[in-house]
């Protein structure tokens, strides 16, 4: 269910004991599991959500397996996260977000590498992009938005984070992440296998929200990048 480089993750969402976290795309269980041990058995709230029937049927059972009965509240849900709209709600959310997983390619038989195109990966990024807005919506002032991947691609990690820094509505930063294993990238960190003793893949970024909206300067910076962009091109 889990490995060390997702363990991170969930260190990096800091998640104190009173709080109510949203796991947005939580199947198979493992980081929901690790979530539930830091919240406290009175006040903590863990929601985990699992759009695929199959997956979410998995979820609910090592839930079941590896929870302890009757100690934090804690909802599982089959719901599409692309279109979760309940603003300003949780104080932390993970989003281990669906990925290529380009590195599981090399395990495939050739008739699978065949079909891959890098199409897939664009594909994948415009599906993690919208969540990335969801989340940063569903959470609240002061809180916390952990983006993570399983993928080596930049095109899936810190560019889908610059593009929702740029696109979302809500005032946002991205907050420091330094892990124990690992290198830091332009936004977030990762973890790649060939430099962490078979750790990983792994990406990760957190992401504070310090304001409902963004304030003008902030959409007015974003415009002048993206006036320079093209300039440039």
């Amino acid at each position: 269910l889990l490995d060390l480089a997702s363990t991170l993750i969930v260190e990096n969402l800091q998640v104190q004991g009173h709080h109510r976290v949203l796991d947005l795309c939580a199947a198979p269980g493992g980081k929901s599991i690790a979530i539930s041990q830091l919240l406290a058995p009175a006040s903590g709230d863990l929601t985990s959500n699992e759009a695929n029937k199959e997956r979410c049927q998995r979820l609910k059972r090592n839930l079941s397996d590896f929870l302890p009965k009757n100690t934090i509240n804690h909802t599982t849900t089959q719901r599409d996260a692309t279109l979760w709209h309940v603003p300003n709600t949780y104080d932390r959310v993970l989003l281990d977000a669906p990925c290529s997983g380009e590195r599981h390619l090399l395990q495939q038989p050739a008739s699978v590498m065949a079909t891959w195109a890098p199409a897939y990966t664009e594909g994948m990024a415009a599906t993690q992009l919208t969540l990335l807005l969801r989340a940063l919506e569903t959470v609240k002032v002061g809180g916390r938005v952990v983006y993570s991947t399983c993928s080596i691609s930049e095109s899936e990690n810190d560019n889908v984070v610059a593009n929702a820094l740029a696109k979302t509505r809500c005032g946002v930063k991205v907050a420091p992440t330094i892990l124990r294993i690992g290198e830091p990238t332009k936004h977030g960190w990762i973890v790649l296998p060939d430099k962490a003793e078979g750790w990983g893949p792994m990406y990760c970024c957190a992401i504070e929200k310090v304001s409902e909206l963004r304030s003008q300067s902030d959409s007015d910076e974003d415009e002048s990048d993206t006036d320079s962009d093209d300039d440039e091109s």
